[in-house]
C-alpha cells in the first residue's frame, strides 16, 4: 500500500502545480534514481515548489526545468545535489534565462 499513497500524492501535486501526471512521474523517476523512495520524490518536488512560490516564480516552470536538468546533474557532479540545480534553476528564472 505505501507505493498507492505515493501515487495520490504524485497525481495531488500534478494538479496543484499544474503538470501532467507523465510528467510528474517521469521527474519522480528520476529523482528516486538518485536515491530515496517514490515519497520523498513528491516531497522534493513539493519542496522545490515552495522554493518558486516564495521567490516569485512560477511552480510548475522551476518545477519542469529541474527535471529536464536532472539527467544533466550527474555529469556535472553538484555538490549540493537537487539543491544546488534548485538554486542554480532559480537564479536563471529570476534572470530570466535557462540554464
Amino acid at each position: 500500500f505505501p507505493v498507492t499513497i505515493a501515487l495520490v500524492k504524485m497525481v495531488e501535486f500534478s494538479k496543484v502545480v499544474g503538470m501532467t501526471t507523465k510528467e510528474v512521474g517521469s521527474m519522480a523517476a528520476e529523482l528516486i534514481r538518485f536515491g530515496g523512495t517514490e515519497e520523498e520524490a513528491v516531497s522534493k518536488m513539493k519542496k522545490i515548489a515552495d522554493t518558486a512560490r516564495a521567490s516569485g516564480l512560477n511552480a510548475k516552470s522551476l518545477v519542469t526545468e529541474v527535471g529536464k536538468n536532472l539527467k544533466s546533474m550527474s555529469g556535472f557532479g553538484f555538490k549540493s545535489g537537487i539543491d544546488g540545480l534548485t538554486k542554480m534553476a532559480k537564479q536563471a528564472q529570476l534572470l530570466r534565462t535557462s540554464i
